[in-house]
């Protein structure tokens, strides 16, 4: 497993993270397609009331390993990221049409100071572009938000994470007109994690809520939005450090605890 991945156990808390874990939770997708974790990775589509399905693509390590998240879809392109492979083994942005045609790198991620590396979770599609994030890269090398366009143009790092401000962004970005929401499964005052807000063009980021433990800690998976609330859940903290379930207003107020987990109910 890539060391991006192994991150996540370098949290001040003393919990050590299980990255096997966030791989076993992959699922697949919708009834039409989704993504078989097995170790050849493959890209599969199934027509479930005739019991048979196709192999779109058989990744192979230099067009992209470890394919993380769900497809997203727009017309008949899917869109999706791998965690590695590439030219420099840190990832790639990939589309293929529903027919298996047409696949093509929108991007190849390098690392270092000015791109991503280990893009994780599902694309954000809006229009023409794609929002995603990634756990590595960046200038502190804490991750990173990204956009780049469906044709593969218009690569941008909209925000390079430094830790203060958030560090590994784990799960899919939420969309509202035009602010992203999201996570970072460490970072912040206390190490334990955030939830942040950003622009579309990279502007106003900023920190909604920082967790200390008592209150959370370690927020994995992406947000839900319902009005002008979002919720989440972190893996750990509360009061049996079991895990929460939380809510918080997209202007960072309000912030709740709807459950604390215990053992018996879940952890």
């Amino acid at each position: 497993m890539r060391e991006a991945i192994r991150r996540f156990g370098r949290g001040t808390s003393g919990k050590t993270g299980r990255p096997d874990s966030f791989c076993r939770r992959s699922s697949s997708g919708r009834r039409e397609l989704g993504v078989l974790m097995t170790a050849g990775l493959l890209l599969l589509s199934a027509r479930l009331v005739q019991a048979q399905f196709t192999v779109l693509h058989r990744f192979s390590g230099p067009d992209g390993l470890g394919a993380y998240g769900s497809l997203t879809l727009s017309g008949s392109t899917l869109y999706g990221v791998t965690l590695g492979g590439g030219s420099s083994d840190a990832g790639t942005v990939f589309k293929i049409n529903t027919d298996g045609t047409g696949f093509t790198f929108l991007h190849e991620f390098a690392g270092g100071a000015t791109d991503g590396a280990d893009p994780y979770g599902s694309l954000t599609l809006s229009g023409s572009t794609l929002y995603g994030a990634t756990l590595g890269g960046g200038s502190s090398d804490a991750g990173t938000v990204f956009k780049i366009n469906t044709d593969g143009t218009g690569f941008t790092l909209l925000h390079e994470f430094a830790g203060s401000d958030g560090a590994i962004p784990i799960g899919s970005l939420t969309l509202s007109g035009s602010t992203l929401y999201g996570t970072t499964v460490v970072g912040g005052s206390s190490d334990q994690g955030t939830v942040f807000s950003i622009n579309t063009d990279g502007t106003g980021f900023t920190l909604l809520h920082e967790f200390s433990g008592p209150d959370g800690a370690w927020p994995s998976g992406s947000l839900t939005l319902s009005g002008s609330t979002l919720y989440g859940m972190t893996e750990y903290g509360g009061s049996n450090d079991y895990g929460t379930v939380f809510s918080i207003n997209t202007d960072g107020t309000g912030f709740a605890l709807l459950h604390e987990f215990s053992g018996p109910d879940g952890a």
